[in-house]
């Protein structure tokens, strides 16, 4: 039986890296986790996470960040773009663990792993937009970032390693003590991102700018408002606690539309009277959703 050539193992037959290489291999996939990590912090932290109205496109027309989207648009699709940098270092550090001579299959299956972390991780990230930053999402898509660093650490550090059994180098005490920090940093960030996704942090009425002044009872108070349902997963709903779903049908309140940006609209003020006169794109968590609601604007 004859096996298929792959552009791997063309590569693998032609080329056989030094050690050092595949240790700088590693590396850049180590560092473009850090960063992608810290460039996700930045989208968390300027409310950016939804700077892109959909996935995998930023908007409806357009692949790119538009001018209207201002800079949460810039920060937004700016990280998207660093995956695609993040997905070139890891294939880096896939081709050259699989040239090593002799093959290591341990090695170069660690660095496989982090390819499908990323492509887990991106259409994860998709769902999450899709999903209105639901808390849950946004935690599975943080928590299988620091997955992917903690592989690509793994990876680095073993390429300098053999594949024989391991020998321990420190007292039991000590390796016990490193798995129970371990064990506790892993659920410390999965009960962290829990509590920010849910807690105090997450958002109310009151810090939702697509929430304020619509009319709208507290998260807890029953019944619903009319056309409106609390548990559809939306754009602003998990951060105040109702869905901008939109109603139907009837114009949304004048208030809500003051928050759409200039983008979502397509009519003019002269044939839609009830439409502010002042828009702002920066201010804006929920555009689309928002803009579907407003009477005459989309």
């Amino acid at each position: 039986m004859v096996g298929v050539e792959t552009p791997i193992s063309l590569i693998a037959k032609r080329w056989t890296p030094s050690t050092r290489m595949v240790k700088r291999a590693a590396l850049s996939a180590v560092g473009m986790s850090v960063f992608i990590i810290v460039t996700g912090g930045a989208v968390r932290l300027t409310g950016s996470g939804l700077g892109c109205d959909t996935w995998p496109k930023c908007t409806d027309d357009s692949l790119f960040a538009t001018p209207e989207q201002g800079l949460h648009g810039a920060i937004e699709f700016g990280n998207r773009m660093l995956a695609y940098v993040l997905s070139a270092a890891v294939g880096w550090a896939i081709v050259a663990t699989s040239s090593m001579k002799p093959r290591r299959r341990k090695l170069t299956r660690l660095a496989w792993a982090q390819f499908w972390i990323v492509l887990a991780n991106a259409v994860l990230g998709g769902i999450t937009v899709w999903a209105g930053l639901n808390p849950w999402t946004v935690a599975g898509h943080f928590l299988l970032a620091n997955l992917l660093l903690a592989v690509a650490v793994i990876t680095w550090v073993r390429v300098g390693e053999g594949d024989g059994p391991p020998r321990p180098r420190t007292p039991l005490p000590v390796r016990r003590l490193a798995w129970a920090i371990v064990a506790t940093t892993v659920i410390l960030i999965v009960l962290g991102t829990s509590v920010t996704g849910s807690g105090k942090h997450a958002a109310t009425a009151a810090t939702c700018p697509a929430c304020r002044g619509t009319g709208r009872p507290p998260p807890t108070s029953t019944p619903s408002p009319p056309g409106w349902s609390a548990p559809w997963p939306s754009r602003c709903g998990w951060r105040c606690g109702w869905s901008t779903r939109p109603p139907t049908p009837g114009p949304a309140p004048a208030t809500c539309c003051s928050s759409c940006s200039p983008r979502a609209r397509s009519a003019t003020s002269s044939t839609s009277p009830t439409s502010p006169s002042s828009w702002s794109a920066s201010t804006c968590s929920a555009r689309p959703s928002c803009g579907s609601r407003c009477s005459g604007w989309r």
